[in-house]
């Protein structure tokens, strides 16, 4: 099943009943929120020590950090920023995020010491070549959620541009809106059900 930004908005024109809307925006979102809702577990292992640094890059869609291993070793979170000198102090070497990177009490010694990082991942934001890599299972989701935030912007179209709009009342898209919301957590709560 193709997952290309044109394809999602297909589905989303179809469920507006209006081939002409644009709905890039409201597509690229729904799967943003799809990430932060049920993230992607992902391992990246390409990173690697640099002797006198004490951080690395984040991985690209990094949500949150879950493990990470320095070649081999595990090292455990720091619990707290208030622990940081603690640990440097103590020479125990522990990981925190910052600023999109994940930052090390200690400096490595070592260049080139393998460092793999488990994760929540997001998932890769659609284009009109590059497929999205939300399961099958879930593109429902994405459907529905990008059809509810094109009703929602319409909520606020309709309030301010009534001479656009004669014939559409902010209660009738009011309440197509709050119908797309309701499918969107019937949607959600069904996936957590079977997960």
């Amino acid at each position: 099943m193709s997952k290309k930004l044109g394809d999602i908005t297909t589905i989303i024109k179809d469920n507006v009943g209006d081939i002409t809307i644009t709905a890039d925006q409201h597509a690229i979102d729904a799967v943003n929120f799809l990430s932060n809702l049920f993230p992607l577990a992902k391992i990246d292992s390409t990173k690697t020590t640099t002797a006198n640094q004490n951080y690395i890059t984040a991985p690209t869609g990094l949500i949150r950090v879950l493990r990470i291993t320095i070649a081999g070793v595990e090292i455990d979170k720091l619990p707290d920023l208030d622990y940081l000198q603690y640990s440097e102090d103590n020479d125990l070497q522990r990981w925190y995020e910052f600023d999109g990177k994940i930052m090390f009490a200690e400096n490595f010694s070592v260049t080139g010491q393998v460092v793999k990082i488990w994760y929540d991942g997001s998932y890769v934001v659609p284009t009109s070549v590059v497929d999205t890599d939300v399961p099958d299972e879930m593109m429902e989701l994405v459907y529905a959620g990008g059809t509810y935030r094109y009703y929602r912007k319409m909520v606020s179209v309709v309030a301010v541009a009534r001479e656009i709009y004669p014939n559409v009342t902010v209660d009738q898209i009011t309440k197509i809106r709050d119908q797309w919301f309701k499918e969107l957590q019937s949607l959600i709560t069904q996936l957590k059900t079977n997960r």
